[in-house]
Parts: structure tokens; sequence; C-alpha cells
């Protein structure tokens, strides 16, 4: 009997961090976005950094960019930083799917000293090779409108 009540338990808290890994908590209404949901010509986004890396992964025909965490502060990604709901912030995580983990990090406003928290969606390695993308090459200005043509 312990055994099946330790088994219930460990069942409860797997499906707890499932649920909490597919829809964290959504106080905050800032998104930071660097890949294919910037908009080159909006001028009512703000531009923002964060410490991160910016990769290209690639699937046959299709190509992506992905952050993953550094430890460098260095390492930056440019994006910009959009205000959103939380019924955008449910849509997103459906359509970035199991590729991407949304978290709750700090970006840099230009010269502003006080960073904000954003959301950000970042690689999931866990899944990647499971589902057939694999690295290109990392995109060293940080920004994905900049990547050059060998870095895809």
């Amino acid at each position: 009997m312990l055994g099946s009540v330790a088994e219930k338990g460990e069942q409860k808290s797997l499906r707890n961090e499932q649920t909490a890994r597919r829809e964290p908590a959504m106080k905050n209404k800032y998104l930071f976005v660097y890949g294919s949901l910037r908009e080159p010509n909006n001028r009512f986004r703000i531009r923002g950094q964060i410490q991160g890396i910016l990769l290209c992964f690639k699937k046959s025909r299709e190509t992506l960019a992905g952050v993953v965490a550094s430890e460098n502060p260095e390492d930056k990604v440019i994006g910009e930083i959009i205000e959103v709901s939380k019924g955008v912030l449910r849509a997103l995580d459906d359509w970035e799917g199991a590729l991407y983990i949304r978290k709750l990090i700090f970006a840099k406003i230009g010269n502003f000293p006080k960073p904000i928290k954003v959301w950000c969606y970042f690689w999931d390695y866990t899944v990647m090779a499971d589902m057939g993308w694999k690295e290109s090459k990392r995109i060293e200005s940080g920004d994905w409108f900049l990547r050059e043509n060998n870095e895809i």
C-alpha cells in the first residue's frame, strides 16, 4: 500500500510538472520575440535584448530561430518586447508547441538602467532530435534579421 501511495504521488507530481511546463503563471504581460514573431517595419514595438545564444535550427527546408540560455553576459539576443494578453500567450504556447518552453526572464531596453521581466520562448533540446530538428549554426550577430546566408 505504501508503494502505491508513493507511485500516485510521483504521478501527480509529474502531471503538475507537465502542466506547469505547458501553462506557466501568466501575471506578466510582456513577451520578448526574436525570430518569426518579429516584424521589421513595426514602429510600435520596443527593441530589447536578453542574455542568451541565438541558434538556427533546420528540418528539411524549414528554418527556425531558437534561443538557448547562456551564462556568458556577452551573449546577447536582439529582439522586440510586445504587450500580449493571457489569451494570446495561451495561443502562442499551443502554436510554439513542444519545441519551445516559455520562461520568465529579464530583458534590457536600450540604455534604460533597470531590466524588465518578459516572457521568452526557449528552444527545448529534450524534444529536438525526436522531432527531426537539427542545430545548424549560431547567429553571431544575435539578431535574426541580420543573419547571414552562411549561418542558415
